[in-house]
């Protein structure tokens, strides 16, 4: 959503977003995002619902907790609580479900925290509640949801509200891991405490919690690396172009693990990363963190795919051999 103008939410206020919807709570305005003492922007529990996300709870007597920033934690049946997944530099994803009790017959478990993304120019000033917080278990001894994400990118973010994407709270099922909260801006005039991604209690201790990164509002990305299907054996570039405050430094990831020059990557901490060849194993997901007077700003995470070469082993000739390394290559986890 774009908004010419401000946006104040007052009184007994909410401004959220659908249950599920995967695009969460886009505000992009021109002016300054205001939140009073009574109002809310939030998504708690607005999430993939119970059971389901990329870390959802395991199912069994007692449910698991869902995971996202952290860890969910297990239940006491044994039944797994929800693993990680995203990045603490760009939070884009809605928190995991956690697990149903298997014997209550219906659903009793706790929904995953929503998405929001908040960028403005100006000010966003939370004297009341942003939130996207996981769900608590609904009923029996079912698991909880985690946290879900914030993003929030300003000139100036203060106040003295309350900004959370806490895990939710079970019993004797698990309870949801935190959530992932990123606030750039070079002026952080809001508390710290008051800035909470806790995982979820239970009968039996603390989920994990989620991640909190902070950096600069002052860099402005021209140009995003692409997401792109490669077949092995190509030579590949990812670009950025970017501005900020003084002079910039770069470090390319790959699955949030800095990239280091070796005989197939360079420029891993200048504008161009170039991978040749590039391989099936180096496939997934790699962003470039920038850094400027301020701190830093990621870019976009780019999905990188890599296809399998009918001449697999490069020989020049697609024969047995290539039908052997593939296999090779395929048992190595690529």
């Amino acid at each position: 959503m774009q908004v010419d103008g401000n946006v104040i939410v007052r009184g007994a206020g909410l401004l959220t977003h659908r249950h599920g919807d995967e695009a969460g709570l886009l505000l992009d305005v021109l002016g300054d995002i205001t939140i009073d003492p009574t109002g809310v922007i939030g998504g708690d529990g607005r999430r993939y619902p119970a059971t389901l996300g990329p870390a959802a709870g395991s199912p069994g007597s007692s449910g698991g907790g869902g995971g996202y920033g952290g860890a969910g934690r297990n239940a006491a049946s044994g039944a797994l609580g929800g693993g990680t997944y995203g990045f603490a530099s760009y939070p884009d994803n809605l928190g995991s479900g956690g697990s149903d009790d298997t014997g209550s017959g219906g659903v009793s478990a706790g929904g995953g925290g929503g998405k929001i993304h908040l960028i403005s120019p100006g000010h966003i000033i939370v004297n009341g509640t942003l939130s996207a917080n996981g769900q608590n278990y609904v009923s029996n001894e079912a698991g909880a949801g985690s946290g879900g994400s914030i993003y929030a990118l300003a000139t100036e973010i203060g106040g003295s509200g309350i900004i959370s994407a806490n895990g939710g709270n079970a019993t004797i099922g698990g309870s949801g891991g935190g959530g992932r909260i990123a606030p750039y801006s070079c002026s952080q005039n809001i508390p710290t405490s008051n800035v909470l991604a806790n995982g979820g209690t239970n009968f039996f201790g603390v989920a994990e919690a989620g991640s909190i990164e902070q950096g600069s509002s002052t860099i402005t990305i021209f140009l995003q690396p692409d997401s792109t299907t490669y077949t092995g054996g190509d030579e590949v570039s990812l670009v950025v172009d970017a501005i900020g405050d003084g002079d910039l430094s770069f470090q390319w990831r790959r699955e949030g693990v800095p990239i280091v020059d070796d005989g197939r990557f360079s420029g891993a901490q200048t504008t161009q990363l170039t991978i040749s060849p590039i391989d099936c194993a180096d496939g997934g997901t790699y962003d470039c963190i920038i850094t400027d007077d301020c701190g830093s700003f990621p870019t976009i995470p780019a999905e990188i795919s890599v296809l399998a070469p009918s001449d697999y082993d490069n020989s020049g000739f697609v024969d047995l051999d290539d039908f052997i390394a593939f296999v090779h290559a395929f048992e190595a986890g690529c």
